[in-house]
């Protein structure tokens, strides 16, 4: 059967999230959103991961109108859509984003996907301390740890102007290992998102199993 989740309306979206003042830039209220709809102990709803984003309450809305606009862009159209990706065929894509073989492209980029994790990250953890994960799912977040921590001292790095200038070429390579290190954690967090639902699935049909590792 064909996926009839409309694609999300981005405008709609970030035309939203600059009226309310959003804590979170877009790309990391997206990669946070699906680290929360996969998470195996999520509680609560899409409305109380909207409320921890904005500290723990909905945004103020002039209206009824206004907060019901609000709730549809954010769960009717944002959230829904990327529940598409908990399916195999349609994995979950990091943002868009081409990378420039500059200190400053670099250093943009490595920045963008570190919080991109971390947005995941803090989605599947759903605002506990730890979480229960299958054996895959482990392993394959404490990758996304070791590619964030790269990815932050990469962005320390280009940001430190005591460092000499490196040459063009020195560039260029750093801009194809940071090319590796994307598709790496794209492909780890999807394993994570796979095994998750996996589980999730077993919960429904057995109380207790013992592939659970406590991270």
């Amino acid at each position: 059967m064909r996926n009839k989740i409309p694609p999300v309306d981005e405008k709609r979206v970030l035309d939203q999230l600059h009226k309310y003042k959003c804590p979170v830039p877009y790309y990391v209220l997206r990669a946070y959103f699906m680290g929360n709809i996969v998470t195996p102990h999520r509680d609560g709803s899409p409305i109380a991961t909207i409320k921890n984003i904005w500290s723990g309450e909905l945004p103020q809305c002039d209206s009824l109108d206004d907060l019901n606009e609000l709730l549809d862009v954010l769960i009717n159209s944002f959230w829904n859509s990327l529940t598409r990706h908990q399916k195999r065929n349609d994995p979950f894509r990091l943002i868009n984003s081409p990378i420039e073989a500059t200190r400053l492209g670099l250093s943009s980029q490595a920045l963008l996907r570190q919080r991109e994790a971390e947005g995941f990250v803090n989605g599947l953890f759903n605002g506990q301390q730890s979480v229960d994960l299958p054996k895959k799912a482990h392993d394959a977040l404490n990758r996304v740890d070791d590619i964030r921590a790269i990815l932050g001292g990469l962005h320390a790095l280009m940001e430190d102007n005591s460092k000499a200038a490196a040459s063009d070429n020195e560039l260029l390579m750093t801009a194809k290992n940071v090319q590796q290190l994307v598709v790496a954690l794209q492909h780890e967090i999807n394993v994570v998102i796979q095994d998750c639902m996996r589980y999730r699935r077993r919960l429904m049909k057995q109380p207790l199993f013992s592939d659970v590792i406590y991270h």
